[in-house]
C-alpha cells in the first residue's frame, strides 16, 4: 500500500527534490531534509525601476520616516505591554505571598487555640483531683471504709437482695395463681 504523497508523486511524475537544490546534494534522513541551495542569478534591474521600487517601499512605509515612526510606536506598545505584564506579575506574586502569610497565620492561630484548649482541660483535671483530695481529707474517720462498715454494708446488701427475692417470689406465685384461675375458667367455658 502506498501513501497519498507517493500517489501524488506517481500521478504528477514529480521529483521529490526541491527545484532550488543543487543536483546530487539532496538527502532525507529520518524525516530531515538536507540540501545545498543553487545560486540565483537574477537579471539586473533596469534603471527606471529603482525609483518605482523606492516609491512603492515609501508607500508601504519601508524607507523614510514613516516606517521608523511605525516601528517606534510598535516598540513603545510592546514596552508598555511588557511593563504591564511585569506589574501584574508583581501583583500576583504579592497576592500569593499574602495568601501564604494568611494561611500560616490561620494555622498558627488554630494550633495555639488547640494548645489553649488542652491546657484548660489539663487545668480542669488538676482542679478536679485537688478537690477530690480535699474532700477525702475533710471526711471524718467514721466515713472511711473500715472492716465494720464493710460488714454492715454487706449485711444490708444481703437483706435487700433477700427482700427483692421475696417480692419476686410473691409476684411469681400471684401470677401463677392468676394463670391457673384463667385456665380453670377456660376449661369451664369449653366444657359447656
Amino acid at each position: 500500500m502506498i501513501t497519498f504523497r507517493e500517489f501524488l508523486i506517481i500521478c504528477e511524475k514529480k521529483s521529490s527534490t526541491p527545484p532550488h537544490a543543487v543536483p546530487g546534494t539532496y538527502k532525507e534522513v529520518d524525516g530531515v531534509k538536507t540540501y545545498t541551495l543553487a545560486r540565483h542569478d537574477a537579471p539586473p534591474t533596469p534603471l527606471g525601476t529603482e525609483k518605482k521600487v523606492k516609491k512603492e517601499l515609501e508607500k508601504q512605509g519601508g524607507i523614510g520616516g514613516g516606517a521608523i515612526k511605525k516601528v517606534k510606536k510598535k516598540a513603545k506598545k510592546i514596552e508598555k505591554i511588557k511593563e504591564d505584564i511585569e506589574k501584574r506579575r508583581q501583583q500576583l506574586k504579592q497576592r500569593q505571598l499574602q495568601q501564604v502569610a494568611a494561611q500560616k497565620q490561620k494555622v498558627s492561630d488554630y494550633q495555639s487555640a488547640q494548645k489553649e484548649k488542652q491546657q484548660a482541660a489539663a487545668e480542669r483535671e488538676t482542679l478536679k483531683k485537688e478537690i477530690k483530695r480535699e474532700l477525702q481529707s475533710e471526711q471524718s474517720p467514721t466515713m472511711e471504709p473500715n472492716l465494720y462498715s464493710k460488714q454492715v454494708a454487706m449485711r444490708q446488701g444481703a437483706q435487700k437482695t433477700a427482700q427483692i427475692k421475696h417480692v419476686h417470689q410473691e409476684l411469681g406465685a400471684e401470677a401463677r395463681a392468676q394463670q391457673t384461675q384463667k385456665r380453670a375458667e377456660m376449661k369451664a367455658i369449653l366444657s359447656r
